[in-house]
This record gives structure tokens, C-alpha cells and sequence, in this order.
């Protein structure tokens, strides 16, 4: 198998086992339903240590970018 092939197989490996675990993706949108809950934050929750450092830092005028964070773990509408 050339190495395309191969990329190929371990992608639908990891669709099908996608599919098995959340069911079907929803047509049109692959990020949303099931699969997407897992990256879902309560923007009310008790932030960790490390947030709650990183939030000390930051007054209620400043703003804040979050390049390259993922899901947004950082970005969340403020706790306080």
C-alpha cells in the first residue's frame, strides 16, 4: 500500500469508529452534534488553577485573543 492508502484506511477507521461510538454525523456539518459535546465548556463552571492564574491577570478592560486555543477553553465568557 503506498502511503496515501494507508492515510486513507486510518482515516476511515477513525469515521467508522466515530459512527459506532456517536452514531452518524449530522449531514452538511461534521463538527456538530454528538461528537462536538466533548469540547463544550460550561462557561459557569469553577475554573482550574491554571485558568484561574491566567484570569488574574486579566482586568476587566483588557482584551484578550486566544489564537490557536482549540476549543476556546480560554475565551469563555467571564466567571467573576
Amino acid at each position: 500500500m503506498t502511503p496515501s492508502e494507508i492515510y486513507a484506511d486510518r482515516i476511515d477507521a477513525v469515521d467508522s469508529q466515530n459512527t459506532r461510538i456517536y452514531g452518524p454525523a449530522p449531514a452538511g456539518d461534521s463538527w456538530a452534534g454528538p461528537a462536538a459535546r466533548q469540547f463544550r465548556f460550561d462557561p459557569h463552571r469553577i475554573p482550574d488553577l491554571n485558568l484561574a492564574l491566567i484570569g488574574s491577570y486579566v482586568r476587566p478592560d483588557d482584551v484578550v485573543l486566544d489564537v490557536g486555543g482549540g476549543a476556546g477553553r480560554v475565551c469563555l465568557p467571564p466567571w467573576r
